[in-house]
């Protein structure tokens, strides 16, 4: 497996698992918003950060917080990848 293939799996998993902890069985895409859509809340954007601090290294005290950049799976690789750059 591809390291970009291995973070978009790892965080795919974590947003299902997100996701079915609120009864969200609906299907979703790397392309699905799920912020803005209202599928995940603050506290999710929460513990998506935790989760991307911890895994993957990034600092949003650093790079700072927009949520357009944890909306989607894709939006959310570009992100570690340019914090991992």
């Amino acid at each position: 497996m591809e390291p970009s293939q291995n973070i978009r799996q790892q965080l795919r998993d974590f947003i299902d698992g997100r996701l079915k902890a609120k009864n969200d069985l609906n299907p979703f895409d790397d392309t699905t918003p799920l912020v803005s859509s209202g599928r995940m809340d603050s506290l999710d954007v929460i513990e998506m950060v935790i989760f991307l601090e911890d895994k993957f290294g990034l600092n949003f005290a650093k790079i700072g917080f927009d949520q357009s950049h944890v909306d989607s799976v894709d939006s959310i690789i570009r992100l570690v990848k340019q914090g991992a750059a």
